[in-house]
């Protein structure tokens, strides 16, 4: 979550939480926990993804790490940007501004 902060800083800029699960207790200690809108309590209850998709498609860009959450964006065209490592996995190359 800390990598985040300087996005949270950037005027005009929301945040919007896709996590469910593990690390949703992580938002509670953020000191700009104002600037995150989380809708996930009631999300994905009928069928999964259904409502993150449906979320994700209304934001103007999805900033993740690499989780289904990337994926499911890349899928639906969705703008995303995933944060790696600086050695990451082999399928996202290491040039570039795109993966295949």
């Amino acid at each position: 979550m800390l990598n985040f902060e300087p996005l949270a800083r950037i005027d005009g800029v929301e945040l919007v939480s896709l996590q469910q699960g593990e690390g949703t207790e992580q938002i509670a200690e953020m000191p700009w926990r104002d600037r995150i809108t989380d809708l996930t309590a009631d999300m994905d209850q009928e069928s999964a993804f259904t409502d993150t998709l449906a979320v994700m498609s209304s934001l103007d860009l999805v900033v993740t790490f690499d989780t289904a959450i990337a994926h499911l964006a890349g899928a639906a065209g969705i703008p995303v940007f995933i944060a790696l490592c600086h050695l990451p996995d082999w399928r996202w190359g290491l040039n570039g501004q795109s993966s295949p």
